[in-house]
């Protein structure tokens, strides 16, 4: 549904050639990352996730941002225990003192749009899942 405000084969076209990815493992990418913009600290990027952050794998973010689910969706489990579902068409603001993590997709991939302020926080690595640093 909301996908079609977006030219999904121009989206996608994008995601095949990524400028980066992370996971929570070295060897494991959960989301390829496509820059679009950046200035003055402020960055908006294309997230394409692959698979599920592992187990007790909880992370924060570096800034305050906004997230906008264009494609997919997935179940984000918070540190606290609470799940929400976020569907194609979410908008939510993404706090840095947030620590979650993806649960599980609910389409194999979800694709969203993020738009993230100047960076103030470092990221906090949270639970016993993580290997070693």
């Amino acid at each position: 549904m909301f996908s079609n405000l977006f030219d999904m084969a121009a989206v996608n076209a994008a995601l095949e050639n990524p400028t980066g990815w992370r996971g929570s493992s070295p060897d494991r990418a959960v989301f390829f990352e496509k820059f679009i913009f950046a200035q003055n600290g402020y960055k908006i990027d294309l997230h394409k996730f692959v698979a599920a952050d592992e187990a007790n794998c909880f992370h924060s973010h570096p800034a305050v941002a906004i997230r906008w689910v264009i494609s997919g969706g997935y179940v984000e489990e918070f540190s606290d225990g609470s799940f929400e579902t976020r569907m194609p068409g979410y908008i939510g603001l993404v706090q840095p003192e947030m620590t979650h993590r993806i649960a599980s997709l609910l389409d194999g991939e979800s694709v969203s749009l993020w738009i993230r302020t100047p960076k103030t926080h470092e990221i906090n690595l949270v639970g016993d899942g993580w290997p070693p640093q």
